[in-house]
């Protein structure tokens, strides 16, 4: 996997984190970034991070 070239692992959330802003359940954040809904990169070993931004973006239009 092709990281971009800013990448640095601390500024992106786990799953649990951004689970924790958005208030759902981390397997939900997987079924949307699944569906595109929720942008996500990958760690080299296959893992989840999603952007601050992002999730904060789509909390904002999820939770209205």
């Amino acid at each position: 996997m092709k990281h971009p070239p800013h990448w640095d692992p601390e500024t992106f959330l786990t799953p649990y984190e951004a689970s924790q802003i958005i208030g759902v359940a981390p397997s939900q954040l997987a079924r949307w970034e699944r569906r595109g809904l929720l942008p996500a990169v990958r760690t080299p070993g296959g893992h989840r991070r999603f952007r601050p931004a992002d999730v904060e973006a789509f909390a904002a239009v999820r939770n209205g």
